[in-house]
Order: C-alpha cells, then structure tokens, then sequence
C-alpha cells in the first residue's frame, strides 16, 4: 500500500512536470473512476460501505491534491509544490497518537467529509490513523519525482 502511494505521487508529479502532460480534469476524473470503480463494485457485492476500504479513498484523497497542487498552484516553482506537500503531511501528522486532550489538525481538516469517510464498520478515527499512518508516502514519491534527473 505505501507503494502505491509513493507512485501517486511520484507519478502525479513526473506527469506533472512533463512538458507534455495531458495533467488536465478529464485525465484525473479519469484516474479516479478508474481508482475507485473496483472497489464501488466489490462494495456493493460484499454489502459494504466504499471507505471500508480505505485505500481507495486515500488514494483518491492524495490524488486530488497533487492535481490541485499543480494545476491551481501551478504559478509555484515545483519544488515549492512539493514544499506544501510536506507542510501538509507534517500538519496531518501531528497528535498521530490521536490523543483527545491534544489539537488534530487532520480531524480538523477532515471533518467535513465525515460522512462518506465513516460507516457503522469504520469510525471516523480509524480514518485519521490510516491517513496519518501513510501521509509521508507521497511526499518521497513527489521528492523522488524532483529529483529524477539527478538520480537516473
């Protein structure tokens, strides 16, 4: 899974910084029909809810923010880009013990999609510690992504 993860963002980035990148809202509706189709269809075979599986919305979760990050702050250089990434994965991270007396900036930030990242199988905290848990991923693969010239 942290696999998959670091290729969104290290995919989305090379896409991204690739001079002819088709990184348009066609291709990434396209990249999350594709993401969660799958798992809308085993959902509704297995009598489920979608963020029972939780991958699924996690990937689609970091795959909205790379295209947002390179499409809205595309007036950013690209490692600054990735800057926010780590400023974002940092911000969710923090109380990863998910101590309730501590400030949670991804409860914060994830709480108005509580309803379709909850159901009666999975609590919202369950949510808050896989996004936590894997919130880094990305970011190597963004970092990863930047530096690919230099690696290769």
């Amino acid at each position: 899974s942290l696999l998959f993860l670091f290729q969104t963002g290290y995919g989305r980035t090379m896409s991204a910084l690739a001079k002819t990148s088709n990184f348009n809202a066609r291709a990434i509706l396209t990249i999350i029909l594709r993401l969660n189709l799958l798992t809308l269809v085993l959902a509704m075979a297995t009598n489920r809810s979608w963020n029972d599986y939780y991958f699924t919305p996690l990937v689609t979760f970091w795959t909205i923010v790379f295209y947002l990050l390179h499409t809205v702050g595309v007036w950013l250089c690209p490692r600054t880009r990735v800057v926010v990434v780590g400023v974002l994965c940092v911000l969710l991270s923090m109380n990863a013990r998910r101590d309730p007396e501590q400030f949670s900036f991804a409860a914060l930030f994830f709480s108005p999609l509580k309803p379709i990242l909850t159901s009666k199988s999975t609590p919202f905290d369950t949510w808050l510690f896989r996004s936590q848990l894997d919130c880094f991923s990305p970011l190597m693969g963004a970092v990863v992504a930047l530096n690919h010239e230099k690696i290769s």
